[in-house]
């Protein structure tokens, strides 16, 4: 699934003033946002790949929806906790 680079650019802008722990309470709550969602669904529109333009004709099934965030973010971050040490 890909990801826009404008969201990142997006999220930052709108984030940088928060506190740490508003910031990841927010992206702990994503996840149950997007069960929910997903949960919300019938199974038959969850396994046709076709059935969101977005999804790049995977099925919201199989859909990996963290590896975004470890192929772009994750080195920057090891990188900023291993700075700290």
């Amino acid at each position: 699934l890909g990801i826009d680079s404008g969201i990142n650019d997006w999220i930052h802008a709108h984030s940088q003033s928060r506190s740490l722990d508003d910031v990841l309470a927010d992206y702990d709550s994503t996840f149950e946002r997007l069960a929910a969602a997903l949960e919300a669904l019938p199974q038959a529109m969850l396994d046709d790949p076709d059935a969101f333009e977005w999804s790049d004709g995977s099925p919201l099934i199989e859909g990996d929806f963290t590896h975004h965030l470890h192929v772009e973010h994750l080195p920057g971050i090891r990188a900023w906790l291993d700075s700290r040490r």
